[in-house]
């Protein structure tokens, strides 16, 4: 299989989804305005990503001495190594005993997923992904993340990400601590608290060490294992709570210059002249018209519901890994009891369907149509409008067993319903 194109005629929410579901063994190639970004996948799942721009050894080298466990030195000297002995840098980092085997995984982790997020928010790029038998990656350090999950996390940062975007327009803003807060301690809610500290997220303990009015948002996000959602989120909370503000930007000197020409007075228009009343006739006529045709504009996020049409790719893929979740759940549900459920809603009682909620709230979204008669059942998507999408739909043949157990048992009730009910008068 080979797939080429746009991300303005197939989303990225689109692409993985289908070498997901299709589980692919290859690499997809997305390149961009500023950066060429690859992702491997081994049967469907991702298990590397790197970048032409910066590439990966030296992200992964550099976020371990950011994160104050090597010193440039000794980077230097293990990227040498690694293309001395032509090993992935992991192989050399644990052979001689420079980083623990979670922290490597954690530095891998944060790399990978975070070249992935940062794709998502590209508005355009030319993709190809090329099938092959086999990739590679660290696969000692490294676990394979199922491709769903790394829809869901992309849907939610893309649903949550405008919001915090508001409060904090740039990763190139600068925060210090909040006046009177300089020297408050700080711990997770995972660790034991201590007198006089503040419980918080694990997210926002890591990010307050790292807070010291000179690292920009960027430079937080690349010293720690974290990805930029769950830095600039930490960040917004902190914001929320007051506990930290905006640093200042540093004054530069001017240096000294004569004093330039006074500029040539502005023609001021009297408020009342007949050119000002012709001028605010024509602000009066912008602004009717921009409240007639603004709804209308397919580029109005407010008023034209551009949101639901820009997340509904993500939204689409997501809905088609539930299906296939449920599908799995029907299978597991006969496994266990025996016998195929009635409704959805006992998948759930049954705790066979577990993880994220999806889109839509529980099944809500999904039908179930089972039929004995024609030894089946059908699952199908609805539209946000809740209409059946054809889109969004599968078919599955009964197991044999199964099938007979549920005809016995509807001949059953239906002769218990033909039996004359026996009355006893007392007199």
């Amino acid at each position: 299989m080979a797939l080429r194109g746009t991300l303005r005629d197939f989303s990225l929410g689109e692409i993985l989804q289908l070498i997901s579901f299709q589980r692919k063994t290859g690499v997809l190639s997305v390149e961009g305005e500023e950066d060429t970004v690859s992702v491997s996948f081994l049967d469907g799942k991702v298990v590397a990503a790197d970048s032409l721009k910066r590439r990966f050894e030296n992200r992964l080298g550099n976020l371990l001495v950011r994160a104050g466990k090597l010193t440039p030195a000794v980077l230097n000297e293990v990227l040498e190594e690694q293309k001395r002995l032509e090993q992935r840098i992991g192989f050399v980092l644990i052979n001689r005993g420079l980083v623990s085997p979670g922290d490597l995984q954690a530095a891998l982790r944060t790399q990978i997923l975070n070249l992935i997020y940062r794709l998502f928010r590209w508005k355009d790029g030319r993709y190809y992904f090329s099938q092959e038998k086999s990739v590679e990656y660290e696969v000692d350090h490294f676990t394979p993340v199922a491709t769903e999950n790394i829809l869901m996390e992309a849907a939610r940062m893309s649903d949550e990400w405008p919001l915090i975007q508001s409060r904090i327009p740039s990763l190139d803003i600068v925060f210090r601590r909040a006046p009177g807060t300089e020297k408050l301690e700080i711990v997770s809610e995972e660790d034991e608290k201590p007198p006089g500290t503040l419980a918080v997220p694990p997210e926002e303990a890591i990010v307050w060490k790292l807070i010291d009015g000179k690292r920009t948002v960027t430079e937080i996000t690349e010293a720690t294992f974290l990805s930029d959602f769950d830095v600039v989120k930490a960040l917004d909370r902190m914001l929320a709570r007051h506990l930290i503000v905006e640093a200042e930007p540093e004054k530069a000197v001017p240096p000294p210059a004569s004093s330039p020409p006074p500029e040539p007075a502005k023609e001021v228009i009297p408020p009342n002249t007949p050119a000002a009343l012709v001028l605010w006739g024509v602000l009066a006529a912008l602004l009717l018209l921009s409240v007639v045709f603004l709804p209308r504009n397919s580029l109005n996020f407010v008023l034209s519901g551009a949101r639901g049409s820009y997340l509904a790719p993500v939204e689409n893929s997501i809905s088609v890994a539930w299906l296939q979740r449920l599908d799995r759940g029907l299978e597991v549900f006969y496994l266990n009891e025996g016998f195929y459920p009635a409704t959805l809603a006992e998948l759930a009682s049954a705790a066979v369907v577990e993880g994220a909620v999806p889109i839509e709230a529980g099944t809500a979204g999904y039908r179930y149509i089972l039929r004995v008669n024609d030894n089946k059942y059908d699952l199908y998507g609805k539209t946000l409008d809740g209409k059946l999408d054809p889109s969004l739909s599968l078919s599955r043949t009964l197991d044999p067993v199964a099938r007979q157990a549920m005809i016995t048992e509807r001949h059953r009730k239906a002769e218990a319903r033909r039996k004359p009910v026996k009355i006893d008068v007392v007199n």
